[in-house]
């Protein structure tokens, strides 16, 4: 077995989007609940830091990834075009595996990674000719 010193990561999801539906039900004639699921996409970077013996190798990675999201919300009419809403997405982009290698000593690490975020929206919204 190879003595391992450390293994330093450095995970970041520097923007993401999503193309979604949403499905509701009208709790009150001014409240709906509704749930929203569909596509996301973001990009994703990596680092890692690995230290052998006094040795250090350095790895990183920036990917655009695809993957999908789910969630639900409640929006509220406040009158004159205004709603504001509370929401939250769960996101998930996906696992990846990398093997690190190198240093003249083969493989020195497996790592697997999987890009998940929980989100919380809070929005106040308007919409142009009032209700």
């Amino acid at each position: 077995m190879l003595p391992l010193t450390s293994i330093t990561t450095d995970d970041k999801l520097d923007w993401f989007g999503t193309v979604r539906g949403r499905l509701g039900v009208l709790a009150t004639p001014n409240i709906l609940f509704y749930g929203t699921g569909g596509a996301a996409y973001g990009l994703v970077k990596n680092s890692a830091t690995i230290t052998v013996a006094g040795l250090s190798a350095v790895a990183s990675s920036s990917d655009l990834r695809a993957g999908w999201t789910a969630g639900g919300g409640v929006e509220g009419a406040l009158g004159g075009g205004w709603s504001a809403k509370v929401e939250y997405l769960y996101l998930d982009l996906g696992r990846t595996e990398r093997t690190f290698s190198g240093l003249g000593l083969g493989t020195i690490a497996t790592e697997t990674r999987e890009t998940t975020d929980n989100i919380v929206r809070v929005g106040l919204n308007y919409k142009w000719g009032g209700y």
